[in-house]
Order: C-alpha cells, then structure tokens, then sequence
C-alpha cells in the first residue's frame, strides 16, 4: 500500500501514495494481474473468484480523465468509501488503503479455505499484510 507500481508494469517503486489519485491509479494497474492470480488460486483450491458488486458504480469514483474509472469493469474498492476511510479512519493518509484492488474466493467447504490459505501462504510473490477471520465468533 506504501509503494507504487511503475507505468512500465515491471516493478514497485519507494514512492509513497500521497493521494487517493495516485492509490486508484496503481490500483487500476494491477487490477488485472490480480485478477488473473485469483482465477488461478480459486482454480486450483476447487473455488470460483466473485466480483465485487459495489464496483464500478456511479460512487466509484470522481470525473477524472487521468482515472477513466466508472463502468470500467475493474473490481476496486469505491471511491468514496475509500475517501471516508481516510477522513474518518486514517488521518488524512491514503496509503493506508490495503484493500482497493480486491477479489472474493468461494469456497464450499472448511477444507477448501485452509487449502487456499497454505496456497497464499506459500506463494512467493505474495506479501500477506492481514488476515480478517470471519469465521471467528469474536470477529
């Protein structure tokens, strides 16, 4: 969340997000590689990948000729949610955003979600920032 992905689409940077422009912008960059990497885990783990349904409606995002978003087809979180989050939450800090670029894997059985989870576990390419149980009755 603190770094950027490059126009070339070859490696992160060190710069940090100082905006929700820059966040969605790198956002909508990776989306489709993360995308792909969904549909290959859920492939393997018996799953299928879910959209997110509250994307790409009209709150997605601000008129921006630099974003293009809006009907886009990407699955990123919306937009004034994620400006809500960084007024009411995150201190004005942007970068705290983990989670604009996401997916949904649906599993059918307990089973399946520990395999998923040793799969990302394992991945080397993955850096896990946080895990949320909703299965845990104290969530």
């Amino acid at each position: 969340a603190n770094q950027q992905f490059q126009a070339d689409n070859t490696h992160w940077s060190d710069q940090p997000v100082t905006s929700l422009d820059d966040l969605y912008a790198s956002a909508a960059r990776v989306d489709p590689l993360l995308q792909a990497e969904a549909e290959v885990l859920a492939r393997e783990v018996g799953g299928r990948v879910t959209a997110d349904q509250s994307s790409g409606g009209a709150d997605s995002g601000p008129p921006s000729p630099i974003l293009g978003l809006g009907g886009s087809g990407l699955s990123l979180k919306p937009w004034v949610r994620s400006l809500e989050k960084v007024v009411r939450s995150y201190d004005g800090d942007p970068s705290r955003i983990l989670d604009c670029s996401r997916r949904g894997i649906v599993l059918d059985r307990v089973a399946d979600v520990l395999h998923c989870m040793e799969s990302l576990i394992s991945n080397e390419c993955l850096d896990i920032v946080r895990v949320r149980n909703r299965l845990d009755l104290g969530y």
